[in-house]
C-alpha cells in the first residue's frame, strides 16, 4: 500500500513539472530517485527564480497610469493592458 501512495505522488509531481524542461517523465523519474517532496521543492523554489529572471527584451516603454511594460514595436498609442493613452 505503502508503495502505491509513493508512486501516486511521484505521478503528481510529474504532472507539476509537465510543462517544465525536464518534462513529466523527467520529474518523474527524479521523484522516484529521490524523494517527491524534495522533487516538488526543487519544482517550487527554480519555479520562482525563473520568473525573477524574465525580462523582455529590446526597449520597453512603462505606462504612466498602470506601470505595464510593453515592448517598444507592440506599442501603439494605446497601452494594451489599461487602454491610457501613451
Amino acid at each position: 500500500m505503502h508503495v502505491v501512495i509513493y508512486l501516486l505522488l511521484c505521478l503528481v509531481v510529474g504532472f507539476v513539472g509537465r510543462r517544465r524542461k525536464i518534462g513529466f517523465l523527467g520529474y518523474f523519474l527524479a521523484s522516484i530517485l529521490v524523494t517527491p517532496l524534495i522533487t516538488l521543492l526543487f519544482i517550487v523554489i527554480t519555479e520562482r527564480l525563473g520568473r525573477a529572471k524574465q525580462v523582455p527584451a529590446g526597449p520597453v516603454i512603462i505606462c504612466p497610469t498602470c506601470s505595464y511594460r510593453l515592448q517598444q514595436d507592440m506599442a501603439a498609442r494605446h497601452c494594451l493592458h489599461c487602454g491610457a493613452p501613451l
